[in-house]
């Protein structure tokens, strides 16, 4: 099954989780599917990183502006 990827940028907190520690960092999203997360980084990370997500959305009523 294919799923649509959408390039948009949303910005989300991911916290890095290893054996020795946990570090939180904000970035914004480069692409978004229903199956798969882009983020650009500055260095890549190591394989199989377990990583815990929230993605930060704001939403405004129909109508509303700000």
């Amino acid at each position: 099954m294919e799923f649509e990827k959408y390039n948009i940028e949303i910005p989300a907190r991911i916290e890095f989780i290893s054996a020795n520690e946990a570090r939180s960092f904000f970035l914004r999203t480069a692409s978004v599917s229903a199956r798969e997360v882009f983020f650009h980084t500055d260095e890549p990370l190591p394989a199989n990183l377990q990583v815990s997500l929230d993605l930060i959305l704001n939403f405004t009523r129909p109508g509303k502006a700000g």
